[in-house]
């Protein structure tokens, strides 16, 4: 288990860098409304837990399935955002 976690922790730390630089602990802890320290000890290898985890992915686009193994893409590919009326109409429409 300690393993999975110090991989996982990794790939967080990447991601993080990748999208809030270097010095970007307490822009994604802010992002997550969670202490920079708590942050720090998630790179560090302690437990994520799933409600950060998933915010993390929603923040950053990272693909989840990379993130468990390392394999695949590392970001999902971003479905182009419609607007409030395109949304509506397809609420409507049932599609």
């Amino acid at each position: 288990m300690q393993k999975e976690n110090d991989l996982l922790s990794t790939r967080v730390r990447l991601i993080r860098v990748e999208k809030y630089g270097e010095d970007g602990v307490s822009a994604i802890s802010r992002a997550l409304k969670i202490p920079a320290r708590t942050w720090e000890n998630y790179e560090g290898g302690v437990t994520i837990p799933a409600r950060h985890l998933l915010q993390f992915i929603e923040i950053t686009g990272v693909e989840p399935h990379w993130l468990l193994t390392g394999e695949g893409e590392r970001y999902r590919a971003r479905p182009a955002k419609l607007s409030f009326n395109q949304r509506l109409s397809r609420l409507v429409s049932g599609h």
